[in-house]
């Protein structure tokens, strides 16, 4: 203990009579007294002043040293009647002492109700409440991210949120987390695969060095990130952290394989194939049209088979049932898959089949939805209105199959359905094992 007190560093106290309580307890933490206890006393001077202080103003005492402080309050006593506020001979009052011990008990929840407002401001909320805060509005926070960019991330999240998916949207993204402004590159890929050194060395590359081995690659699903950083002055942590921020705004892709059973004949057009909503429960399916702020879809669809004789006799058409902001009918309209008669298919064959949904920004008709069967695209749309209020994404994954409309089928029949994915990116078919 001898030797503790040695250590300890000696302080004069400062003088925090008359001040706020707020700006006192600061005062006294610069000083090195961060241990303070707050007493209650009955005065007419505003609220929280400090009254007196011991030890008192000037004394010189160890760093750390408890410092008590007594700070102005009317009492609960003048919300009761007036017969309660007498004293006895002695000037003493129970009633205001077991007021007072109430208070005392009580005040940090009655201090809460009076500066409730900082749980919800980003930049003064305690740190604790910060998951709380952005979960308010859907945000995901990385417990591993800095206190600061938390914050910010915060603030801006209904922003964020109403271009998420999009390219504006990664870019303030990147920015606000890391205080530079990427540059994104769409549709383009730095590699061309496979390059043999030539006689001009930058038209080729150096095996074992810089060369290059890539399957093929579909440049409407790629696009580059570039941070005007030097690579030497950001830590392993930060390039982990941009990583993950751009995988989770990338755009949402869907991916299962599909094979229609022998007995598969369908007799009616309309029918339902897994696929993408954000419906919650008030519009975007069974009639309920979409006006840009009750709900969405875009399911697939499959028609009826035609009549013996028509060459597509056998086969089965699918597409997109679309329910969406600009539609006029109150059912979903259909989009055909029709690029390269890719939406056609036969029975007792397995179709790998995978849809992208980038929401639009709220208002506008720039979102974009894909199709692709097999990996070769069947399917684009690139001015889609889905939405015109922020509060409206991706929801769920709708994985039910329905023959058409409310009619039941007339006959069994199958379908199988297999290897579902639900990814940020473009998967693709899965390789033939060797």
């Amino acid at each position: 203990m001898a030797t503790e007190a040695l250590n300890r560093r000696v302080v004069r106290v400062p003088d925090v009579v008359g001040r706020p309580l707020s700006k006192a307890k600061i005062l006294l933490e610069d000083a090195g007294l961060a241990r303070v206890v707050a007493l209650y006393r009955e005065s007419y001077e505003d609220r929280d002043t400090v009254l007196e202080q011991r030890p008192a103003r000037g004394q010189m005492v160890y760093e750390g040293t408890e410092v008590t402080i007594w700070i102005a309050r009317r009492g609960l006593l003048e919300n009761l009647p007036a017969i309660y506020r007498r004293s006895d001979a002695v000037g003493r009052n129970l009633v205001r002492d077991v007021c007072f011990l109430f208070e005392h008990m009580f005040d940090s929840v009655d201090q809460n109700l009076v500066d409730g407002w900082r749980f919800y401001d980003p930049h003064v909320a305690p740190l604790e409440f910060l998951d709380w805060l952005a979960r308010w509005t859907a945000f995901t926070l990385d417990l591993d991210w800095p206190e600061p960019q938390k914050r910010a991330l915060i603030k801006r999240a209904v922003d964020l949120y109403r271009i998420r998916g999009t390219k504006r949207g990664l870019i303030l993204f990147l920015k606000l987390f890391t205080g530079h402004e990427p540059e994104i590159e769409e549709n383009t890929w730095p590699f061309r695969g496979f390059r043999v050194e030539s006689e001009a060395a930058e038209d080729g590359a150096k095996i074992g060095i810089d060369s290059v081995i890539l399957p093929p690659v579909e440049l409407a699903h790629c696009f580059v990130v570039t941070m005007p950083v030097k690579f030497e002055t950001v830590d392993a942590g930060t390039v982990i952290r941009i990583h993950q921020i751009i995988q989770m705004e990338k755009p949402a892709h869907t991916h299962y394989y599909l094979r229609f059973a022998d007995d598969w004949r369908p007799t009616l057009d309309g029918g339902k194939l897994p696929g993408i909503s954000g419906t919650y429960n008030e519009a975007g399916w069974g009639g309920r049209k979409s006006d840009g702020t009750n709900g969405w879809s875009l399911r697939g669809n499959f028609g009826r088979w035609t009549t013996q004789g028509n060459p597509l006799y056998g086969y089965t058409t699918v597409g997109t049932y679309a329910y969406h902001a600009d539609m006029t009918d109150f059912y979903g309209d259909v989009w055909h898959w029709e690029r390269a008669q890719l939406g056609v298919l036969q029975n007792n064959r397995w179709y790998c089949l995978e849809q992208q949904v980038k929401l639009n920004t709220p208002g506008r008709k720039d979102g974009i939805f894909r199709a692709w069967i097999d990996g070769v695209l069947a399917f684009e749309k690139t001015d889609v209105r889905l939405r015109d209020v922020p509060h409206l994404r991706i929801q769920k994954i709708w994985m039910n199959v329905y023959h058409g409309g409310t009619e039941v089928s007339p006959h069994d029949q199958h379908l199988y359905i297999d290897n579902v994915v639900v990814a940020r990116r473009y998967i693709g078919p899965m390789t033939p094992a060797p």
